[in-house]
């Protein structure tokens, strides 16, 4: 349902950026090309119209920080099927408020090795323990429905450590790849 609609949801990028700029990415709205969008549902091309807009938190996490933005996020209309869809930035995810580069730097760090607890992990990161547990679990969720249920810590840290340092380009494929494959966002959640 997604994959017709993922040019929609990510920007023209540079391959030089990296997927920290995601994050400054996704603070500012995206501006679709209506004409042009094909509707996730039906596939109707040309059928979407503005339909409002709504304001959301985005976490993210910069120079250190943990910040916690206020984003923009527009909403079409397909006057085809009469479906509503919400245009998210490349780095937000479908009902979460942290970004998926939080996510990944936040479990490559942990992954490392170099982290005493996860109550230490979760103070750098100004979450708290429960959070990481929770952000934690959907992420390897997301790593299994990717390469298995056999996935393995190597598979995790090699997912997080692609997702907290790429450019964006390889950010934009792995993400788009794992919708073709499973239909859902990285780290949305696990289907009931």
């Amino acid at each position: 349902m997604l994959r017709g609609f993922w040019d929609l949801c990510k920007r023209a990028l540079g391959d030089g950026v990296h997927a920290r700029s995601a994050d400054q990415a996704a603070l500012e709205p995206i501006e679709p090309d209506i004409l042009k969008t094909r509707c996730p549902k039906c596939k109707a091309k040309g059928a979407m119209v503005l339909h409002g807009w709504y304001l959301r938190h985005f976490i993210y996490h910069s120079e250190g920080k943990t910040r916690d933005s206020i984003i923009t996020v527009i909403r079409l209309m397909c006057t085809s099927c009469n479906t509503t869809h919400a245009v998210l930035p490349l780095a937000a995810i479908p009902y979460l408020s942290y970004s998926i580069c939080f996510i990944a730097a936040l479990l490559a760090d942990w992954l490392s090795g170099s982290w005493p607890s996860i109550d230490a992990i979760s103070a750098e990161y100004g979450i708290s323990a429960k959070t990481f547990i929770r952000l934690r679990s959907r992420f390897m969720a997301s790593v299994e429905m990717a390469v298995g249920k056999t996935a393995s810590k190597g598979h995790t840290l090699e997912y997080a450590a692609i997702m907290a340092n790429p450019s964006l380009v390889l950010l934009a494929k792995l993400l788009g790849d794992f919708i073709a494959l499973t239909g859902r966002m990285f780290c949305e959640g696990v289907p009931p």
